[in-house]
């Protein structure tokens, strides 16, 4: 009988050990953050760290996070944060968001940002490089309130980021927002329409991403990876009328220079400037913008929906052979 105790009591003893060591371990992690921005001038305060979660579960709780940037007026206070793993793998860690508000300063001023089960949920590749191979943040219902009211709102966000097979080095990201709907304040001050519904009818987009390294813990201290190539898969954005496709399939060099092919399908193209120019973003260039559209409109089957293939080829944009200017380079 006792030989029994002495078997079942070593496993028990290792697995409390481990549990001890690898939560210090978290918690020290933590701290080691915040004096980090502290040696970088930046203010990190924080009320309190606790640990919880014996013996199946390493959970660290942060209390009163509050960190701030004194040289570019940005802040960030959360009321609570909790970090949790399994315990046989601090690798699979999941970040829940207060529901609570969350206070962000900006120099335009504070926003406020209010989550229902917000998570971010993180899982590594077992190693020392602690390689990616899935995060996602999820939501139920948020909202962002500025000191006029509400200014954006939707029933649920998804935004996710997993490891693909092939080829090296590749990732797939997803994002989608359900009813996303811009709120009073900002309908008013971009003077949108009302005959446009309170809410988008789909807010989506997935695209492959991939990489001269992988995104491990060097992309944190060393240079981060540079993207090679990206494939956009697919492009969604409805609201009323208004509704806008895109797929893309691209290239890049070692300076971010692309080559390649975009293609996006606007349909009531007109009303997309007509919102642009409400909201002060194309006053000088709208007239000439619409008659350059128009007649590549005119070229399709409905002028109401314009159709623009560029191709990106020797640092140059191009539709069909006219040249557009100098390609962007992703940095």
């Amino acid at each position: 009988m006792r030989r029994w105790v002495i078997v079942l009591l070593i496993p028990a003893l290792l697995w409390s050990g481990w549990w001890w060591l690898a939560s210090g371990m978290v918690v020290r992690s933590v701290t080691a953050a915040l004096e980090a921005q502290r040696a970088q001038g930046r203010i990190a305060e924080v009320g309190r760290l606790e640990s919880a979660g014996f013996p199946l579960q390493l959970r660290t709780e942060v209390h009163d996070l509050a960190l701030s940037d004194p040289g570019t007026s940005t802040g960030l206070v959360l009321p609570s944060l909790t970090l949790s793993a399994p315990t046989y793998w601090p690798g699979d860690a999941t970040l829940m968001l207060p529901e609570d508000v969350i206070t962000v300063t900006t120099p335009a001023g504070p926003y406020f940002l209010r989550l229902t089960d917000g998570r971010l949920e993180l899982k590594l590749h077992p190693g020392s490089a602690l390689a990616l191979e899935a995060a996602r943040l999820r939501s139920g219902n948020w909202q962002i309130n500025g000191l006029s009211g509400n200014l954006l709102s939707a029933e649920s966000l998804s935004a996710e980021i997993t490891e693909t097979d092939a080829p090296h080095n590749s990732y797939r990201l997803k994002l989608q927002s359900t009813a996303l709907s811009p709120g009073e304040p900002l309908r008013a001050a971009a003077q949108i329409p009302t005959d446009l519904p309170d809410a988008f009818d789909a807010f989506s987009a997935t695209l492959n991403l991939s990489f001269d390294a992988p995104l491990d813990r060097h992309a944190l201290n060393d240079a981060p990876p540079r993207p090679t190539a990206a494939q956009l898969l697919d492009l969604e954005v409805a609201w009323g009328d208004i509704r806008i496709t895109g797929q893309a399939d691209l290239t890049f060099n070692a300076e971010g220079v692309p080559e390649g092919t975009f293609d996006m399908r606007i349909e009531q193209w007109k009303r997309l400037i007509d919102l642009a120019v409400a909201a002060g973003l194309a006053q000088q260039t709208a007239d000439r913008a619409r008659v350059i559209l128009q007649a590549i409109a005119n070229r399709g089957d409905d002028p109401e929906t314009l159709t623009l293939p560029v191709r990106f080829q020797g640092g140059e944009m191009y539709f069909g052979t006219i040249q557009l200017g100098p390609a962007p380079h992703l940095r």
